[in-house]
């Protein structure tokens, strides 16, 4: 789990699935992100899923969190 201030944020998965929440620290705001996925270098969509996740995180909880 990580703080990143007023930010909680968690990822987890096992092979084909992933999910990451984020949420505030009080809890008014989550965003639970679940995530299948095909476990290829060659097919890999972790960069890009990162990126949306950021863009969605940032557009979720606003301008205090990175983009």
């Amino acid at each position: 789990m990580q703080n990143d201030g007023d930010l909680i944020t968690h990822n987890g998965g096992i092979a084909g699935h992933a999910a990451l929440m984020s949420s505030t620290a009080d809890g008014s705001k989550t965003l639970p992100a679940p995530l299948n996925y095909v476990d290829d270098p060659a097919m890999s969509l972790a960069v890009p899923f990162q990126r949306a996740m950021q863009r969605l995180v940032h557009e979720v909880f606003g301008a205090g969190t990175s983009q």
